[in-house]
């Protein structure tokens, strides 16, 4: 699911530029739970955080309801508002099938709050989504 998440965010031209490209030139500087150590910021880091399958009674469940935070690292507070605006434009209500086969049936914001990473040393914004995923039920 994350993957699906990072290929919508990497087709933001927007947000693209506000991140850049990561230490190796290769792409924009989104990351599954984790950054290279020797990246720097700003950059972001996506983490599946819960999920809450819509239940029927007798059958698989269709939908997913996926939560899933943005961790934004960037060099201020502005920087870190301008790039909580382009993840919320380029995310909140979406609708799209992925190239990677993740259909998201919606994707809405659920909240944000601002922290310190400790062992980074670094301040961050923390961005929060319910993406709503369809699932692919074996035949």
């Amino acid at each position: 699911m994350i993957q699906g998440i990072i290929e919508i965010l990497s087709e933001d031209a927007t947000l693209c530029a506000l991140v850049g490209d990561n230490k190796a030139a290769t792409k924009p500087k989104f990351y599954w739970v984790v950054a290279g150590d020797e990246e720097k910021v700003p950059y972001i880091i996506l983490v599946v955080t819960g999920n809450l399958p819509t239940n029927v009674k007798d059958q698989p469940s269709m939908y997913d309801q996926i939560s899933f935070d943005c961790y934004i690292y960037a060099r201020s507070v502005e920087q870190a508002d301008d790039m909580d605006q382009a993840i919320r434009l380029a995310l909140e209500q979406k609708t799209i099938t992925t190239d990677a086969g993740f259909y998201f049936h919606r994707i809405v914001f659920n909240g944000q709050k601002d922290g310190y990473d400790k062992e980074a040393q670094k301040p961050f914004r923390l961005t929060s989504f319910i993406a709503h995923v369809k699932r692919d039920i074996p035949t």
